[in-house]
């Protein structure tokens, strides 16, 4: 998994409401450049949020493929 580019996230304001996880800031160009190598076939952008270890948020291109998609791709 790769880091997703032009996109930061942050936690929530602490005076927010408990239903805000977080938020986002986009920067369009560099998302677009970063969606156009890592977006599938379909152009969908899959994420993963995660935190890291010093408790900061951010994303990861989502390039997990089950094993049942792995098998419907085999062509006998």
């Amino acid at each position: 998994m790769s880091f997703v580019e032009g996109i930061r996230v942050f936690k929530p304001n602490e005076k927010a409401p408990d239903f805000i996880k977080g938020n986002f800031v986009i920067n369009i160009k560099d998302f677009i450049k970063d969606a156009e190598k890592n977006a599938g076939d379909n152009f969908q952008a899959r994420f993963v949020m995660k935190e890291s270890k010093k408790g900061n948020y951010y994303l990861q291109w989502d390039d997990y493929v089950s094993n049942k998609q792995k098998d419907e791709d085999v062509p006998f």
